[in-house]
């Protein structure tokens, strides 16, 4: 097993090291604005076109987020551990690319039960497809993270961020229809996932070996127990979520 401290081999990195303080700070600086984005997004669709739209911008984000559990299916945290590469990072994107078509295919499925028209359907399904760059992209970061690189990571989900707050405001203030806005939140998300974190994955790590079905098909195995652990509890969470949406836009 490779010491945690020592060169990953392979592909030399194009950066310095940094020191463990400054990685941190990086990664919890870059994280957290990642990770506010929603309510920045939220707070900026209120303003500039009311309550209600912000309120089904609000619930379509929080399904949104629930689809990427299968999105993401659980491979994050194996994928950071498996630091022999049992699996090659062309696996692990073949296994992302699947559950990614299957979330949205969810999503899609979800609308039509509790049907949506109009401008729901049109706001959800680009959330839904807005978040699923986010767990495309989620195994390229994890990449990162395999070779010590965490704090690439979170610059990665900074910048993608960034973007979307930028183009998002923007379109808000055209008079653009629902359905170009929707197009243009999941394609500045796509183009930023395409334009950073996938060439950092790339450049900042080993080259891969090529992918094998049976090593895909092995990580949907290995991954099923971290992917239904929190399926029981989703009814609770979506409705407490909603709950606390809908009383923030009635106050």
């Amino acid at each position: 097993m490779r010491p945690r401290n020592a060169p990953f081999p392979g592909r030399k990195s194009s950066t310095r090291p940094i020191r463990p303080l400054a990685t941190s700070s990086l990664t919890a600086s870059a994280s957290a604005y990642g990770a506010s984005c929603s309510l920045l997004l939220t707070i900026v669709i209120t303003q500039l076109v009311g309550a209600d739209q912000a309120g089904i911008f609000s619930l379509a984000f929080v399904t949104g987020t629930l689809l990427m559990i299968i999105g993401n299916y659980g491979v994050r945290t194996y994928q950071v551990s498996d630091i022999d590469e049992d699996h090659s990072f062309a696996d692990y994107q073949i296994n992302r690319i699947i559950t990614c078509i299957l979330m949205v295919a969810a999503g899609y499925v979800y609308c039509c039960i509790r049907g949506y028209e109009s401008d729901m359907f049109v706001i959800s399904m680009g959330v839904y497809l807005y978040r699923m760059v986010d767990a495309l992209a989620d195994v390229y970061e994890g990449r990162l993270q395999q070779v010590d690189k965490m704090y690439l990571a979170g610059i990665s989900q900074a910048f993608r961020s960034a973007v979307v707050l930028v183009v998002f405001s923007i379109v808000l203030l055209s008079r653009a229809t629902w359905g170009s806005r929707a197009s243009s939140w999941q394609s500045s998300r796509r183009q930023a996932c395409f334009v950073l974190t996938v060439p950092l994955a790339y450049m900042e790590t080993p080259k891969s070996r090529r992918w094998d079905m049976g090593g895909v098909i092995n990580l949907f195995k290995r991954c099923f127990p971290v992917f239904v652990a929190p399926l029981p509890l989703l009814p609770h969470r979506q409705h407490a979520q909603v709950h606390d949406g809908r009383t923030a836009f009635l106050r």
